[in-house]
């Protein structure tokens, strides 16, 4: 059996601004560490040990109410969502988060837009230091260690992210500055 090559639009979004509330002390725009909780709204995530995020639940603060949310409230909501309190003395902060996604054209013209997600559904998203798989309501689910910190060659980030998805190494991407 053989593949077709696919084509892939690649968008790197820079500077997206997200909250975060530290598991350890921390300053402003840290990548997330080993046990920090992080909002992409709609959806809570929490960081492991290797930096990979994994799904806590989904906010049920409206879509308008977002900008005037207080923070004592997203707290609550965390704490709920973790059904453990969170420590006091650790302050939240709005961190900035850069990401490439790597999504198939095809889905995505498709695609209504209803919610607001952060990243697309069907979609891959680089979000240092992992690769995700995002699913039709736009989760994310890690696929493995895909560190932009490692200096692959073209051909060696080609293999790694095929490797990973198992999609085509000879997939074109679209690159959309």
């Amino acid at each position: 059996m053989t593949t077709s090559p696919r084509t892939l639009g690649v968008q790197t979004i820079r500077h997206h601004r997200t909250l975060t509330f530290p598991h350890h002390q921390t300053v402003g725009n840290a990548c997330p560490r080993a046990g920090d909780s992080i909002l992409f709204y709609p959806r809570w995530y929490c960081s492991d040990q290797q930096g990979a995020l994994h799904l806590i639940g989904t906010s049920r603060v409206p879509r308008g109410k977002v900008v005037q949310t207080p923070l004592r409230d997203w707290r609550l909501e965390l704490e709920t969502l973790l059904d453990a309190p969170l420590d006091q003395s650790l302050q939240a902060f709005q961190g900035t988060v850069c990401y490439s996604v790597f999504y198939d054209l095809f889905l995505t013209a498709n695609w209504q837009d209803g919610e607001p997600m952060w990243f697309p559904p069907c979609a891959y998203v680089h979000l240092e230091p992992c690769l995700y798989r995002t699913d039709a309501q736009s989760r994310l689910h890690v696929l493995g260690r895909f560190s932009a910190n490692e200096r692959l060659s073209p051909e060696g980030f080609v293999h790694q992210f095929s490797q990973l998805t198992g999609i085509d190494p000879y997939t074109t991407p679209i690159v959309k500055l």
